[in-house]
């Protein structure tokens, strides 16, 4: 089975300012969602539309003590702590698949190993890197496995914004799509030479209007 994109990480110091900056973007207040116990976070989530794709924006309860280990996609990072609490920014794209424990044994450790995790009645699997980056990240895909016939997208609110592009930046673009190519990954994305692994994503307001995200 192929994987496919399943949503896009907004990444902020609260979820307050989170919501405030995406409706400052994107002409849209994004709903809240609910907590991650396992994580200590929380988020607020919209869909994309088509395809079970969505958006979540997502942030460190206030008050939240240091967690026992590096909470997902680097949110412990320092240094992404420093610029998260310059303004928001999209910090990681998650695909899924049907076959997690397989694509993330094939991968040799470079996108984690499977975790189980739950937020209010949810629950999926989950590649969880040991220092909560994969190797590439941002540009390289986390990836995700939702129980059979369960998604979350189609009971968010959609707002009327669409995801247009995702633009990869890494160092070696060949590399990168190499990558891809490994894990089967069947949705387009924009693949471009950068100095070191980035993310961006071109979306579509409700207006019509475009705008570039990062």
């Amino acid at each position: 089975m192929a994987t496919e994109l399943d949503h896009l990480v907004v990444g902020a110091s609260s979820l307050e300012q989170g919501i405030a900056y995406v409706e400052s973007q994107l002409g849209v207040q994004v709903p809240r969602g609910g907590r991650h116990e396992a994580m200590l976070t929380h988020n607020a989530v919209m869909s994309l539309g088509p395809n079970n794709v969505y958006f979540e924006i997502l942030a460190i309860e206030p008050g939240a003590p240091a967690a026992d280990a590096p909470r997902w996609f680097g949110m412990d990072d320092p240094a992404l702590a420093s610029r998260l609490a310059e303004r928001p920014r999209l910090i990681a794209w998650v695909a899924r698949t049907d076959e997690l424990a397989m694509r993330l044994a094939a991968a040799g450790g470079r996108f984690g190993q499977p975790a189980d995790f739950r937020r209010d009645s949810l629950s999926w699997k989950f590649g969880l890197h040991p220092t909560g980056l994969n190797e590439g990240a941002p540009a390289t895909p986390v990836l995700i496995e939702w129980p059979a016939n369960v998604h979350p997208a189609p009971g968010l609110a959609d707002l009327g914004v669409r995801l247009e592009e995702i633009i990869l930046h890494h160092p070696d673009p060949a590399w990168l799509r190499s990558e891809l190519n490994a894990l089967d990954f069947d949705d387009a994305v924009t693949i471009e030479a950068g100095p070191a692994p980035a993310l961006s994503a071109r979306f579509k307001r409700p207006d019509g209007s475009t705008i570039l995200m990062d």
